[in-house]
């Protein structure tokens, strides 16, 4: 039984990750602002030292990057939205590499869905999958509506600067790193 429970959970969030991105792609109306509270750090700092598999089944932790401006980008290989914003994720991390930037993207999907995406598409950047409880922490930091995809961008102190819910422009991306890079 509990084999079964925890990919149907997976499943359920999952199909509501995708409903709540599909139905916020429809709508214009900005996310609200992200202001961090204890409860909100005490979660990102969890996010940060969670270790979550690599496509190849290697644990990772997010706080690899301390030091570094980190854009979180949630999806799935199922998402249409989380699908078109790639190749904008892909330029802006090779644009902004020697900058100190990195793009991980973080998948609410199977590792085999992921890894696959990663090879047809030639993701440069690292690609995670991660436990239901992620997609509860997201909301916790922001993704008030549970969607995909969802965006996080931590400066270089590890502070969330930018929360977004729905496909992050290419220019409105861009902006806020050439912003955080800054010398």
């Amino acid at each position: 039984m509990k084999k079964t429970l925890k990919p149907l959970l997976a499943l359920a969030l999952a199909a509501g990750a995708g409903l709540g991105g599909y139905m916020l792609a429809e709508n214009d109306t900005p996310p609200p602002p992200v202001t961090l509270s204890t409860s909100k750090d005490s979660t990102l700092q969890t996010l940060l030292k969670a270790p979550m598999p690599d496509v190849a089944g290697k644990p990772q932790q997010l706080a690899a990057y301390k030091g570094q401006v980190l854009v979180l980008n949630f999806w799935a290989t199922w998402c249409p939205p989380c699908r078109k914003e790639m190749p904008d994720l892909a330029t802006l991390q090779q644009k902004f590499a020697v900058k100190g930037v990195q793009v991980v993207g973080v998948s609410i999907d199977t590792a085999e869905n992921v890894k696959t995406f990663q090879q047809q598409y030639k993701i440069p950047f690292p690609l995670l999958i991660a436990e239901p409880e992620v997609a509860q922490w997201t909301t916790e930091l922001g993704n008030t509506a549970a969607g995909l995809p969802f965006t996080l961008v931590l400066d270089k102190n590890g502070q969330i600067r930018h929360a977004k819910l729905g496909q992050i422009s290419a220019p409105e991306l861009e902006n806020l790193l050439t912003d955080l890079t800054r010398s």
